[in-house]
């Protein structure tokens, strides 16, 4: 969609802005999938073994909460986008 409202309407310029958010968006989300596989690893390991230590289940928590932040800085460039070009999203 983005890329046909840029062929449409708007100027040279702008494939590279949309692709620096792109980008971004595309980084953060890698991160917080890797970091959301190694949460699932790390808890099939733990319920295969059957040692459900408070250290390990502090480790997956940690790991699930970095993917978060990786989540949130994702949705940001996002929002970011949207609002440089004016985007707006209809239900």
């Amino acid at each position: 969609m983005i890329w046909s409202l840029y062929s449409a309407t708007l100027g040279q310029a702008i494939p590279s802005a949309i692709g620096h958010y792109l980008s971004a968006v595309t980084v953060e989300i890698e991160d917080a999938i890797s970091f959301r596989k190694e949460a699932v690893k790390k808890a099939k390991k733990m319920f295969d073994k059957e040692e459900y230590s408070s250290s390990t289940l502090d480790d997956i928590e940690s790991l699930i909460e970095q993917s978060e932040e990786y989540i949130v800085n994702g949705v940001t460039e996002i929002i970011k986008l949207e609002k440089e070009f004016g985007i707006s999203r209809t239900e």
